[in-house]
């Protein structure tokens, strides 16, 4: 999945993506760059998903925040859940309890 956006004096990038392993298990990535009033930032994490039932799953992924003379490890645990029609959505990812901040 690919995400830009741009404007005046900002701009936003990221690529996720995931790979299969069985109906229930995926490892997922992303990195995403923020250029925003001339401080930019970079997100890096991996992890892995587990599909609880059709359109719910869990997952857990460790990563890295570079920027603003940082650089922050975090953990990021999260539950998605898929709503309309089908378990289709008209709007991106969502989830409760994205990221909780620890230092390496």
């Amino acid at each position: 999945c690919f995400h830009l956006l741009h404007l005046e004096s900002s701009t936003v990038l990221g690529v996720s993506g995931a790979y299969e392993f069985n109906q229930s298990v995926s490892a997922i990535a992303d990195i995403g760059f923020v250029d925003v009033a001339s401080k930019s930032y970079t997100r890096l994490s991996a992890g892995a998903e587990y599909q609880i039932v059709d359109g719910h799953s869990i997952y857990a992924e460790i990563g890295n925040i570079d920027g603003a003379n940082q650089d922050s490890g975090f953990i990021g645990l999260g539950v998605n859940l898929d709503f309309g029609a089908e378990r289709g959505t008209t709007f991106g990812r969502r989830s409760s309890w994205k990221t909780a901040k620890l230092e390496f």
